[in-house]
């Protein structure tokens, strides 16, 4: 790999954010890099072959709880083959913010944004959360014969319990 190579991948930045509406505070539940899976490196491939686009692009964040070890008391580690667990929550509509620092700091970037509302989310009164996927496409797109899941980017994270008391902002930026 030259140094053009290195300088030029996929990475990402997930962040959880908390507030609790009955006291008015926020913070920040959990924030560390993401694993970006193979789907990823072959949507950004197809895209630039304009291949499909208009299936390719990210539409939606996933929600579950099986990204913590509750035994033994420890985040699941991920890579860029690993899946996401039976969904208990999604978000099919997303902000978008693009930011092109480019020349300033090395950095162009997507910022993709779900927001689970204090009505959301909830389960039977309340509901853990401890991985999160982001999502090219609807599992159920044939691609080349195959099954293709469209897991673009993947994050296990210390467990939160949501209630109707919470708001949960999740902000996922993917860097290239």
């Amino acid at each position: 790999m030259d140094n053009l190579d290195k300088f030029y991948s996929l990475k990402g930045h997930f962040q959880v954010i908390v507030k609790d509406i009955v006291t008015g505070k926020e913070w920040v539940h959990f924030e560390d890099k993401n694993t970006i899976t193979y789907i990823a490196k072959r949507c950004a491939v197809r895209m630039f072959g304009g291949d499909n686009i208009a299936l390719r692009y990210i539409q939606k964040m996933k929600f579950t709880d099986s990204g913590y070890d509750y035994v033994n008391s420890g985040i699941y580690p991920t890579n860029e083959n690993s899946v996401l667990g039976p969904v208990l929550y999604s978000v099919n509509s997303l902000g978008v913010a693009y930011v092109d620092d480019f020349l300033v700091t090395n950095t162009s970037k997507v910022i993709f944004t779900a927001v689970m509302l204090t009505t959301q989310g909830n389960g039977p009164g309340s509901q853990n959360y401890s991985q999160a996927g982001l999502f090219t496409v609807d599992e159920t797109l044939q691609d080349g014969g195959l099954y293709n899941s469209g897991l673009f980017a993947i994050k296990n994270f210390a467990p939160v319990v949501k209630n109707s008391n919470l708001q949960l902002t999740f902000n996922w930026s993917i860097i290239v």
